[in-house]
């Protein structure tokens, strides 16, 4: 996190819509050093942004530290257990062991705290649900046969909804986002691309 990356409207966006580190533990009755520390033993993930000299998080940033009773040591299986249990019911098989390991360590590294507004194992899975039915859609459209009116009709209208929400889940980002990830985010693809490229509203 650079604080170069981010310009003036940057810093007003993410003084809005996320909280200081120091807001959040003491709203969860930690001190900030003892929130640092459950950062640094991999207990709660790290800030999503460091601007204007203050590390920022999320609103329910220790929405997970209290489902877990507030023992560090159990977050890690907690995250673990609803994640699998949002795969199973998202897609109706378990979960790879390698991609709850690798969506963990995308949850440590405060990285869903940039894209969604609430970070849960559920979003996550929901999030990547969302954008795997919106692209197959997409590539059904150009892909396929030339579907007859009716059909194409109410598969504009599934895609049409399948983006609403994905729009709702994630956040707007900002723009120097495109920077510190070195491209174009998930929302710009899936969302504002998407909509303008099949005129979706």
């Amino acid at each position: 996190m650079q604080d170069s990356w981010y310009g003036a409207a940057d810093v007003a966006y993410i003084r809005q819509t996320f909280v200081t580190l120091e807001t959040a533990a003491d709203r969860g009755g930690l001190t900030r050093q003892q929130a640092v520390g459950a950062v640094a033993l991999g207990y709660l993930p790290k800030p999503s942004y460091r601007v204007a000299g203050e590390d920022w998080v999320p609103n329910d940033y220790l929405a997970l530290w209290r489902a877990a009773d507030e023992q560090g040591e159990r977050i890690g299986g907690l995250f673990r257990e609803r994640l699998a249990a949002a795969h199973q019911s998202a897609y109706g098989r378990p979960m790879p062991a390698a991609e709850g390991e690798r969506a963990w360590r995308d949850y440590l590294s405060g990285d869903y705290g940039v894209c969604l507004w609430v970070v849960s194992p559920e979003s996550i899975v929901r999030k990547g649900w969302l954008i795997e039915h919106i692209q197959h859609e997409v590539r059904t459209r150009w892909a396929g046969p030339v579907p007859q009116r009716a059909e194409a009709q109410e598969r504009s209208e599934v895609l049409a909804a399948l983006v609403r929400e994905l729009d709702a889940l994630e956040r707007p980002f900002a723009a120097g986002d495109r920077l510190r990830f070195g491209g174009p985010s998930s929302r710009d693809i899936h969302v504002t691309g998407v909509r303008a490229l099949l005129n979706l509203a």
